[in-house]
C-alpha cells in the first residue's frame, strides 16, 4: 500500500517547492491565497460533508441518541431549494426538546408572503438585502436559527449568487458552521454537536460567491491554481470567457500546454501534435470519461512520453512540472464532473484500485516525497483525490492528517473533521 509509506515520525519530508509559479509576496497576496484555498476546499468538500453528516446522523441514531432523528427529518426541510414544510409534517417520532421546538416554531411561522414572515421571525436584514447593500462598516452579525430558516425560505425565490454574498457580507460567516444544537453525551460529561447540511451550503456557497468576485482566475499569480480555479467558475457557470486567450509570452511545451488550456476554457481553437494532450483538452473535458481509462492516458506520461520529446522537455526543464500539472487538473475535471454529474460516490474497488494507483504514478514522475500531509502534497491534488476516494477505508487515517493539519485555519475543514473523526470511530476501517 503507498499511503503506508508515509512517515510517521517528527522527521518531516521537505515541502513542495513551486518556485518557478510562486504566488507574488505581500500581505494582500498570502490573504487572496488563503481565501482562495479555503474556498476551493470547502466547495470541492461540500457533498462529502453532507455525505458524512448523513451517514453519522443515522449512526448516532442507531447508538439511541434522540435529536439525530430530528435532525434528519430537519435536513430535508431545510432545502437550498426552499423550505419543504411537507417533510416536517411527515416527520415521525422528532423528540420533544426546547431547541426542536423552537425550530419547529420558527418554520411553521413561514407564510407565502416574504415580508410578512421576516416580520414574524424578526428579521432586520431583509429589507437590506432587497435594497441591495451588505458592507457594514461595523462588526458582522452572528447568524441564529432564524436567519438560518429564512435564508432557506428566500432560496426559493432570490438569486443564490446575490443572497449568499449578501450572508458573507453581512454575516459572521464562519459562525454558519458553529452548531445551533447540541445533546449530551451517554456517558460521562460533555455534548456531542449537530450540524444541518445547510449549514455547509450557505457557508461554501457563500465564499465562493464571494470569492469568485473578488479573485478573478487572471490574477492569479500560481498556474495550477489559476486552472483549478477557472475550472471551479466553469463548472459553477460564473466564468468569463474573455479572460486567459494570449495570456502567456513564453513558448514551451508545459506553457504551451497551459495556453491550449486557457484556450479551451475560453472557448478558442487550440493545436496539438501530442495524441496525449488532445485527449486531455477535448475527450477529457468533454466529461464522462471512466476513471480508469482516464489513468492509463495518465500513465502515458511515462519514460517513453519523456523520450519522444526529450528535446522540448530538455530546453525548458519542466518534466516535472508539466507531468504534475496535466495529472493535477485531470483529477480536478474528473471530480467536478462526477460531483456534478450525481455519481461520484465511487464505492466499486476496481475504480478505488485505479484511483490508487495514480497517486503511485504522480510520485514517480515528478519525483515528490511519498507524503500526504497538507503542505506537503498539492493542495489541488490531494483534495480532488479525497473526494474521489472518499470510500477507501484504508485511506482513513491520511485523510484525517490532512483534515487535522488544517482545523487551525480552515473552518470549513475543521467542522468536517469533527464529524468525520467521530464516523471513523463508528466506523474503523471504512467510513
Amino acid at each position: 500500500m503507498l499511503l503506508g509509506a508515509c512517515s510517521k515520525s517528527d522527521d518531516r519530508a521537505e515541502p513542495v517547492k513551486l518556485e518557478k509559479h510562486a504566488p507574488e509576496s505581500g500581505k494582500a497576496a498570502k490573504m487572496e491565497n488563503r481565501l482562495w484555498d479555503q474556498t476551493y476546499s470547502a466547495v470541492m468538500w461540500l457533498e462529502y460533508a453532507k455525505l458524512v453528516n448523513h451517514r453519522l446522523l443515522d449512526k448516532r441514531k442507531e447508538s439511541g441518541y434522540q435529536l439525530a432523528e430530528a435532525i434528519i427529518t430537519f435536513n430535508k426541510v431545510l432545502s437550498t431549494q426552499g423550505l419543504r414544510v411537507e417533510a416536517l409534517k411527515n416527520g415521525e417520532g422528532i423528540p420533544s426538546h426546547p431547541k426542536v421546538k423552537q425550530l419547529t416554531e420558527l418554520i411553521t411561522s413561514v407564510s407565502n408572503s416574504v415580508s410578512t414572515t421576516a416580520q414574524k421571525l424578526g428579521i432586520d436584514w431583509y429589507q437590506m438585502f432587497k435594497a441591495g447593500g451588505s458592507d457594514l462598516e461595523e462588526s458582522r452579525v452572528t447568524p441564529q436559527l432564524k436567519d438560518l430558516i429564512f435564508i432557506a425560505h428566500l432560496l426559493e425565490s432570490e438569486s443564490e449568487k446575490d443572497l449568499l454574498e449578501f450572508a458573507h457580507n453581512y454575516f459572521e460567516v464562519d459562525l454558519f458552521l458553529e452548531p445551533f444544537i447540541e445533546e449530551d453525551i451517554k456517558t460521562g460529561t460533555g455534548t456531542i454537536p449537530y450540524f444541518f447540511n445547510i449549514q455547509f451550503e450557505i457557508y461554501a456557497k457563500s465564499l465562493f460567491h464571494y470569492a469568485s468576485r473578488i479573485l478573478p482566475s487572471s490574477e492569479l499569480m500560481e498556474v495550477e491554481q489559476e486552472i483549478v480555479w477557472s475550472n471551479l467558475l466553469a463548472s459553477n457557470k460564473v466564468y468569463s470567457n474573455k479572460a486567459y486567450a494570449g495570456k502567456s509570452s513564453e513558448h514551451t511545451i508545459y506553457y504551451d500546454l497551459i495556453e491550449a488550456d486557457r484556450r479551451v476554457l475560453a472557448g478558442k481553437a487550440f493545436s496539438s501534435a501530442s495524441p496525449l494532450e488532445n485527449w486531455y483538452l477535448t475527450t477529457l473535458r468533454a466529461g464522462g470519461v471512466d476513471i480508469c481509462n482516464a489513468v492509463e492516458k495518465l500513465k502515458q506520461l511515462n519514460k517513453n512520453y519523456y523520450v519522444d520529446h526529450s528535446s522540448a522537455f530538455e530546453e525548458c526543464d519542466c518534466w516535472q512540472d508539466y507531468s504534475r500539472y496535466m495529472i493535477t487538473i485531470s483529477m480536478n475535471l474528473l471530480a467536478l464532473q462526477r460531483e456534478k454529474g450525481g455519481d461520484w460516490l465511487i464505492q466499486d474497488s476496481h475504480t478505488l484500485d485505479c484511483l490508487e494507483a495514480v497517486t503511485d504514478h504522480y510520485f514517480e514522475v515528478t519525483r515528490e516525497p511519498k507524503d500526504f500531509r497538507y503542505g506537503k502534497i498539492s493542495h489541488y491534488f490531494l483534495v480532488s483525490y479525497a473526494f474521489l476516494a472518499f470510500e477507501n477505508g484504508s485511506h482513513q487515517p491520511f485523510f484525517l492528517q490532512y483534515m487535522v493539519d488544517q482545523v487551525s485555519e480552515d473552518t470549513f475543514v475543521r467542522a468536517l473533521y469533527s464529524l468525520y473523526s467521530e464516523l471513523t470511530m463508528y466506523s474503523p476501517g471504512g467510513a
